[in-house]
C-alpha cells in the first residue's frame, strides 16, 4: 500500500514537471528585448496549485521544475 502511494506521488510529480515545461514552452512567446520576460507566465500558478493540492511532497518537484524548464526551453 505504501509503495503504491509513493509511485503515485512520483508519477504525479513527473506529470507536474512535464506540464510545467510544456506551459513554459507555450508561454515563451515573443520575449521582451531578449530578457526572457513574457506577458503570460502560467508555470508559477501551476507550482502554487501543485503545493496547495498535493502538499509538501511536491515541493522538490516545484524546486526542480524551473531548472528543467530553462534547460529544455531556452
Amino acid at each position: 500500500m505504501r509503495d503504491a502511494r509513493l509511485y503515485r506521488r512520483l508519477f504525479l510529480g513527473l506529470a507536474f514537471l512535464a506540464a510545467y515545461v510544456a506551459l513554459d514552452y507555450v508561454s515563451y512567446v515573443k520575449p521582451y528585448r531578449g530578457l526572457g520576460i513574457t506577458p503570460w507566465n502560467p508555470p508559477p500558478g501551476l507550482s502554487i496549485a501543485a503545493v496547495f493540492l498535493g502538499g509538501w511532497a511536491f515541493a522538490p518537484f516545484v524546486l526542480i521544475a524551473p531548472a528543467v524548464a530553462v534547460l529544455v526551453v531556452r
